[in-house]
């Protein structure tokens, strides 16, 4: 049984060496590209069960790389992590608003045991993880509480939520998600949820929450449920498993009825 496949595509000779050597470690095969023609060309050779994507490359950039990867049909469902360092936050927004599932910092690679763990939480998540649509079926609305029928939007309701919801963004698991970062991840906890062209001006000015003031006064309070649990998944795919939890625990104390939305599904 052939072991799984790691694709590193990343410039640095060094970092190439120490993930052939961690991922070896870990039970994987490594192969290293150096930039992103080579690593296109990898993919038409054997699926990687995981790439590991720089964002700066010599020629195309990690994010144009990405976007390439994408928009090929064949392609969908790649997992592909951001590998990258936290304290870079525009290059990882870049490389989120490209369509990386995950993150993985590369400041990892000098503590070995956190690497590996870091590794096999990605890839015990990366079969699971849904690119394209709304949240995953398992919250879908029919098993959502009751909806609020269109024209009969309980405005404080939504109000409340969306409070809630700003709240616990600013809860200590998520500091390491820095403004551009945070935008990030709204926009496509936004684009998970709802099909509208206007989304971007619902984020606050600062990108650390939802703007009140700029959400359509006829928004669904059960909207903003779906929403929060998009952002509990893509935290968990982002930090880890346990910031995820952390965050779903925050919206529970803030965000009226997530509780009852989560015990319900």
């Amino acid at each position: 049984m052939s072991r799984p496949l790691l694709l590193l595509v990343d410039d640095s000779t060094e970092m190439g060496l120490i993930v052939a050597s961690l991922g070896r470690r870990s039970g994987c095969e490594v192969l290293v590209c150096v930039d992103a023609e080579t690593a296109w060309d990898a993919l038409s050779l054997r699926w990687p069960d995981l790439v590991l994507l720089d964002v700066n490359l010599p020629g195309a950039s990690g994010p144009d790389w990405l976007r390439r990867v994408r928009a090929a049909p064949e392609f969908a469902g790649l997992p592909v992590a951001l590998y990258t360092h936290w304290g870079l936050p525009s290059d990882v927004a870049a490389g989120l608003d490209a369509g990386a599932d995950f993150v993985f910092d590369k400041d990892l690679a000098a503590r070995p045991a956190d690497w590996q763990r870091r590794l096999a939480e990605i890839r015990a998540l990366a079969p699971i993880t849904g690119r394209v649509g709304n949240v995953p079926e398992a919250w879908s609305t029919a098993n959502a509480p009751p909806r609020i029928e269109e024209g009969g939007s309980d405005n404080g309701l939504s109000a409340a939520r969306v409070a809630g919801l700003n709240q616990a963004l600013r809860y200590p698991c998520l500091q390491r998600l820095a403004p551009v970062v945070m935008r990030a991840v709204l926009r496509q906890a936004l684009l998970r949820t709802f099909a509208r062209s206007d989304l971007e001006t619902w984020i606050a000015s600062d990108g650390l929450g939802l703007d009140a003031g700029r959400l359509p006064p006829s928004l669904n309070p059960n909207e903003m449920l779906h929403l929060s649990v998009s952002l509990t998944e893509q935290v968990g795919r982002l930090l880890s498993v346990e910031a995820g939890s952390a965050l779903q625990d925050a919206l529970i104390a803030t965000v009226p009825g997530f509780l009852e939305f989560l015990a319900g599904s």
